[in-house]
């Protein structure tokens, strides 16, 4: 008794852990997500769950932190060029800083077109990953049912006698 009843705990807090993690409207798309698709709280389900929700949250947040970094990096490189063109007249000192902003614009514009297209195919690969194991767990439970189905195997009935009784 004492195993089923720390097995059901540690399913249990898989899902609790990953409910912990996210917001409540975040909670609530979670669980209804998860009755939709008839996945108890007891399921090991939750791991995969929990593994494509930090994916997603990974790849959502990525796009941002790459335009900040990129946005950053070209502030700085327009501070080095201000102290440069300082020596200039103020209409080449506009016309460089005008260029600078274009520049930081299509950098932030193509970093973000990028990202993006990684991130799907990142998805893309995880999504499939998800799917080909999910076939493969059901290729042998089949494959299992299968064999015990045509065989007489004398102790699995031993073993489920001993267990239902």
């Amino acid at each position: 008794m004492r195993y089923k009843e720390s097995r059901q705990k540690i399913r249990d807090n898989r899902r609790d852990s990953l409910l912990k993690t996210v917001s409540e409207i975040e909670q609530i798309e979670i669980l209804k997500w998860a009755e939709e698709h008839h996945i108890k709280s007891d399921d090991p389900l939750w791991i995969l769950v929990e593994m494509l929700g930090y994916t997603e949250r990974m790849t959502n947040s990525l796009p941002e932190r790459m335009q900040v970094a990129g946005q950053k990096t070209v502030e700085a490189i327009a501070k080095q060029r201000k102290a440069e063109t300082e020596a200039f007249t103020f209409n080449a000192y506009n016309k460089i800083h005008v260029m600078m902003s274009d520049i930081a614009e299509k950098v932030s514009k193509d970093a973000g077109r990028i990202t993006a297209a990684r991130t799907r195919n990142a998805l893309w690969g995880h999504t499939l990953l998800v799917i080909s194991v999910m076939l493969l767990i059901c290729l042998i439970c089949f494959i299992f049912g299968y064999i015990l189905g045509i065989n007489d195997i004398g102790f699995i009935r031993l073993l489920l006698n001993h267990l239902i009784s």
